[in-house]
């Protein structure tokens, strides 16, 4: 667990380092192509060792496949909205605001279960 959850911070650090620069924040959506995929990984992986994993994180991996489903139909409303005036804002914090929140929250699963803090 503990080589995965440096994994993925290298990885959200790839991501999140370039959105906090004015000019290369076009990087950061390209690093956010690879990010995604991977966490998606890692979950199926900790998903496969649920018989190991503590009831609390058991909780967390649940509340994080919620929230990717509703990233994902998020996602598809605002595609299909092409008509609507506030279409980049509505665009932004769906293919970039709410997904940076749920690799922040994956991140934080994965401390979790680095550390041995997802006790029952």
């Amino acid at each position: 667990m503990k080589t995965l959850y440096y994994i993925n911070c290298f990885f959200y650090l790839i991501t999140i380092v370039p959105y906090l620069t004015y000019y290369y924040y076009i990087y950061g959506l390209y690093a956010q192509i690879l990010l995604g995929p991977i966490q998606l990984i890692f979950t199926l992986i900790f998903a496969l060792k649920t018989n190991r994993l503590p009831t609390k994180a058991k909780k967390h991996l649940n509340n994080y496949w919620l929230a990717v489903l509703i990233s994902f139909i998020s996602m598809g409303i605002s595609y299909k909205l092409k008509n609507n005036d506030d279409i980049i804002i509505l665009s932004i914090i769906s293919f970039i605001v709410v997904p940076m929140l749920i690799a922040t929250y994956h991140l934080y699963i994965s401390y979790l279960l680095k550390t041995g803090r997802a006790i029952n």
